[in-house]
């Protein structure tokens, strides 16, 4: 958590006709929405698109980015893919990331998902 009770709140999306979507396969994603969110009023007060560079890679793609997040400092993954029993969701959980799966496929509304349950 920042100093300022902020903490990072990530979820992956891809571009699509302008608007954020939530990509299905973690490694995969194009690129990654960071969202700092205040905690004490639930605001969204900064957001990072990174683009993945592991996409490419032919194996180890989740596990690659779940180490470059964690070194990120990333704290809250939100996805649709169930990873928790795989590579990247041990990575992430060993590193202090909280896993959440969402419903929605929309980054917005994801983020709202898993504040409402924090």
């Amino acid at each position: 958590m920042g100093p300022d009770g902020s903490f990072p709140l990530f979820s992956r999306w891809i571009f699509e006709n302008g608007s954020g979507r939530i990509s299905r396969h973690f490694g995969e994603a194009p690129c990654f929405s960071i969202v700092h969110v205040r905690r004490k009023d639930r605001t969204i007060e900064k957001h990072e698109i990174v683009e993945n560079p592991f996409r490419a890679v032919e194996t180890a793609k989740g596990i690659r980015v779940a180490e470059r997040l964690i070194e990120q400092g990333v704290q809250h993954v939100g996805m649709k893919e169930d990873v928790s029993r795989k590579g990247p969701g041990y990575v992430l959980s060993n590193g202090g990331a909280k896993l959440h799966l969402v419903s929605s496929g929309r980054m917005d509304e994801a983020v709202q998902e898993i504040l409402a349950k924090e």
